[in-house]
């Protein structure tokens, strides 16, 4: 059943119902839907054309409540609904110009900025995927002397990323020691992808390295957990404590069962991977049109950012079926478009690179 079906007035009643259960959190009565959305109506009518609602689907009867409550099938008909270039308040313009003014130097350092901006415009964890550099290369690795018993381990990848840490050694170590291990580093791995650096190739350059056991391990240990965060798409969730803002999510399962979510990164890439060729601004999941069932209470509002025309991530926010969707989607449509006319802009003479950078996704 669609909401082409419904007559008007009982669209109407049904936004009505949607509109005060998104404000108050409480079942809704006929009375309210007479008082504050449709004086000329009478109460008999409003509660003929409930009743007539609730068989349909749209809206349902907690216990033995006189209110009613949106059903998932309501929820859906009316963002169906909403226009697709809704409006944002002059403030929150402001915020969003703010927050992507100045050149795009650091692509990760805009998107956390972005995903802390939505968080606080919508008051609604949200959840950004980056970018996956599988086909990033290595340029070269530098040793730098800290001291006797410590040295500078710095990677640096040909699109400029650069990696480095800080190993201590229990025996002195010169400058020639460190010239020797760069060397064996350079000649082994320099000018591979990122992703054909894997465990077994690193440890192929155990023997080489004999006369540094003392620290090999962590040396190519963090090598590989270098190269492996570079060939997946980190995931960033800002503020995650907003879940618990909701009285729908203070249940003790409820809250468990999206906090488990909010811990599992890789789910969380495969939700907002799923639906990434979408032509839409913005998509909106609600319930179980969610394809994980921890997600059931829940409402997903997704936007893809763009290079070069290509989708290279995704923010998303996660709030209870109860959301504010002509805010939340506002919001988040306006934000995801001008993000991406602000990549176009900053990556436009720089597509080829951007594209063999990010490779396929």
């Amino acid at each position: 059943m669609t909401g082409t079906e419904l007559t008007e007035r009982r669209r109407e009643i049904l936004f009505a119902i949607i509109e005060e259960y998104i404000r108050t959190a409480e079942p809704v009565g006929s009375k309210a839907i007479c008082e504050k959305y449709m004086p000329g109506i009478s109460s008999a009518t409003v509660r003929n054309e409930m009743a007539a609602l609730t068989e349909m689907g749209y809206i349902e009867q907690p216990h033995t409540s006189a209110g009613r409550i949106p059903s998932e099938l309501g929820y859906r008909c009316y963002v169906n609904a909403m226009s697709q270039d809704g409006d944002i308040s002059d403030m929150d313009e402001r915020k969003v110009r703010r927050t992507l003014s100045g050149q795009v130097t650091e692509l990760e350092k805009l998107l956390e900025a972005v995903s802390r901006q939505i968080s606080e415009m919508t008051r609604l964890v949200t959840v950004t995927t980056m970018p996956c550099y599988s086909n990033n290369r290595i340029k070269r690795f530098e040793l730098i002397s800290v001291d006797d018993y410590a040295f500078a381990l710095v990677v640096v990848t040909k699109s400029g990323i650069v990696k480095n840490k800080v190993f201590r050694t229990p025996m002195q170590m010169d400058e020639i020691d460190l010239s020797r291990i760069s060397s064996v580093l350079n000649r082994r791995f320099s000018n591979l992808s990122v992703d054909r650096i894997t465990l077994p190739v690193l440890l192929s350059v155990r023997d080489e390295l004999a006369d540094f056991g003392y620290i090999t391990p962590p040396l190519l240990k963090f090598i590989y957990e270098t190269v492996e965060s570079m060939g997946r798409s980190e995931v960033v969730i800002t503020g995650a404590s907003k879940v618990l803002d909701y009285p729908e999510f203070c249940d003790t399962d409820t809250a468990k069962a999206i906090f488990s979510i909010l811990d599992d990164k890789d789910e969380l890439r495969r939700l907002l991977r799923s639906d990434e060729n979408s032509d839409s601004i913005v998509r909106t999941f609600i319930g179980n049109e969610n394809k994980n069932p921890h997600l059931r209470n829940s409402a997903m509002v997704i936007g893809n950012y763009k290079i070069g025309g290509k989708t290279v991530g995704s923010i998303c926010v996660i709030g209870p079926t109860r959301l504010n969707y002509s805010g939340v989607i506002a919001k988040m449509e306006h934000f995801t478009l001008s993000l991406n006319a602000v990549l176009e802009e900053s990556f436009r003479n720089n597509a080829d690179i951007m594209r063999k950078l990010l490779g396929d996704r």
